[in-house]
């Protein structure tokens, strides 16, 4: 903890004065990357080309990992681990809910109304059972008392779920904003699912180290992110 507030400070010396120059490393899972910390790094960019910019997409866990070794200045993601609840403190932004993406020409987008059933009926890509939206989806479904969607490829990587929903007629749950990257509009591969099951991931929010302060170009960028 020392080196790291030894660290953190001689950098703090060098960008004391405005907090117009200097480097920021945030990492962030991949909904809120998307639409908060690009929108603000985009706006202080314009701004103050002094500052520049390290962003580092995961999840929560890794994030946290590489925050308390000082190789993150603050995350944007959630507190998992109770052990990273000892060392880190999370400010709650909101709750991520959670679209249903397809390929465009998917056979579910001919019908006049899509069902539970044939929904469910498709494969389906998701992470691991432990991963947070996978729990989310199976716990949802539960309720509503409807069975696990079919899985065959278990991934928690965003690029390989893109490519095997265009090679297939699978389906998967991602992030409303990642659905409006990616999946709005004539243009775009992906389409989302007219359908709400009401899939919502818990709140994420802007997790720092306690008791440690952000450098002046951080905490630039913190505040805008909130203020999104």
């Amino acid at each position: 903890r020392i080196a790291l507030e030894l660290a953190d400070a001689a950098r703090e010396v060098t960008e004391a004065a405005t907090g117009t120059e200097g480097h920021v490393r945030i990492g962030s899972v991949t909904g809120p990357a998307l639409d908060r910390v690009l929108p603000a790094v985009q706006r202080i960019r314009a701004g103050h080309p002094g500052l520049t910019f390290e962003i580092t997409v995961s999840t929560s866990p890794p994030l946290c990992d590489q925050l308390l070794a000082g190789r993150l200045d603050f995350a944007i993601g959630r507190l998992l681990d109770p052990a990273h609840a000892r060392s880190l403190q999370m400010q709650p932004i909101r709750d991520e809910p959670l679209a249903l993406i397809v390929r465009r020409g998917h056979p579910l987008l001919l019908r006049p109304r899509i069902s539970l059933d044939e929904v469910l009926a498709h494969e389906w890509v998701m992470p691991e059972d432990e991963a947070l939206i996978t729990r989310t989806v199976l716990d949802r479904l539960g309720a509503l008392g409807l069975p696990a969607p079919r899985r065959q490829v278990s991934t928690a990587s965003f690029l390989f779920t893109l490519a095997m929903l265009k090679a297939s007629d699978a389906v998967a749950p991602l992030a409303q904003p990642v659905a409006e990257n990616f999946a709005s509009g004539p243009a775009t591969p992906f389409v989302e699912l007219p359908i709400d099951l009401g899939f919502r991931v818990p709140a994420f929010g802007l997790i720092r180290r306690i008791d440690a302060a952000l450098t002046p170009a951080a905490e630039r960028l913190a505040e805008a992110i909130l203020q999104a």
